[in-house]
């Protein structure tokens, strides 16, 4: 059933492709097609998108909604095969979708009808040339008029580009006032989206301070918890035998792959008193126990970690070496 779906899709995406290219831009976005797959209680949908302005061909959007706001029954998104029609009703706006689902898999087709009163707020508000495209995002993402009227009587004065950020990171007033109690007062609107991307809230924040790192940055906490630095991370390292390590440390280590088990691997091959910097560096640069071991076939034999890093950035592989020693 999910191969019969597939090529529902296909032949779908192929004639709203063909369908875009003959209507201008700002029409594009009012209808396109959408796959879904259930999970649980809610729906995670994909909207295939028109053109959007200076753009040309389809670009997606990914949304969570639950079942009771989309009027979906749960039992027609498990059938085998039943024809379904449903809406998002937000204040930006309706999207109405019909197609099939079989046994929680489905696609079909989206009509967005724009709500012109919600527009016409915005453009009180001083948010002036609001798209289509503007629009949907607003109405899938549920980014409500008094999010932004809190925001500003916050003392926030979004700008017009950062208004999708808002709505995608759902970022509002109640959620600065959280940031504030755990110690980060004043955030700026970018800063609190950095902090939603990393997922960053109180267990991850108490969790970093436990183990020491008690005055951190928002750009500092947000950078860790966007590349993995997480508490569970440094603990590992910590067993492995790296202590005190600065946040930038952490972070380079995360970027590098560094794990105990490589720090283990590398201590066999004899490099038992690396510094996290010189650990960062060889994850970074790709040197691994395999390459180690390869050049000391060669001949090469006790390598300081800066010569191995300079022989991986300049492309001395083990093949170009053999292939220059013929």
């Amino acid at each position: 059933m999910k191969t019969l779906l597939f090529f529902l899709l296909a032949g779908l995406l192929l004639a709203f492709t063909a369908h875009a290219g003959t209507h201008d831009v700002r029409s594009d976005v009012r209808s396109g097609v959408w796959t879904a797959e259930l999970k649980g209680d809610r729906l995670d949908l994909t909207i295939f998108r028109g053109s959007r302005e200076g753009q040309r061909g389809v670009n997606l959007m990914g949304i969570e909604v639950a079942l009771a706001d989309l009027g979906l029954a749960k039992s027609a998104a498990e059938s085998s095969a039943a024809n379904v029609t449903f809406s998002l009703k937000r204040e930006a706006g309706t999207v109405a979708f019909d197609g099939r689902f079989a046994t929680g898999d489905g696609a079909g087709q989206y009509k967005f009808a724009p709500n012109d009163a919600y527009e016409r707020e915005l453009n009180a508000l001083g948010y002036d040339e609001i798209s289509d495209n503007d629009m949907l995002v607003f109405a899938t993402h549920d980014l409500r008029i008094a999010t932004i009227r809190d925001l500003i009587a916050a003392g926030q004065k979004p700008q017009r580009r950062q208004l999708d950020e808002i709505a995608v990171f759902h970022i509002t007033a109640s959620l600065l006032r959280e940031y504030a109690t755990l110690g980060f007062p004043d955030l700026t609107i970018r800063d609190a989206v950095q902090m939603r991307v990393g997922s960053v809230d109180a267990k991850f924040v108490n969790a970093l301070r436990d183990l020491g790192y008690t005055n951190l940055s928002a750009h500092q906490i947000s950078e860790m918890a966007i590349l993995g630095a997480t508490p569970a991370y440094i603990r590992s390292l910590r067993d492995a035998g790296l202590l005190d390590l600065s946040p930038r440390e952490a972070t380079k280590l995360r970027i590098g792959g560094i794990t105990p088990q490589r720090i283990e691997e590398l201590r066999r091959a004899g490099y038992t008193n690396l510094t996290a910097h010189q650990l960062s560096e060889l994850g970074i640069h790709g040197v691994t126990p395999t390459y180690i071991e390869e050049l000391r076939k060669l001949g090469y034999q006790d390598l300081t970690p800066r010569q191995l890093i300079d022989m991986k950035i300049h492309g001395a592989t083990p093949a170009y070496i053999r292939s220059m020693k013929k």
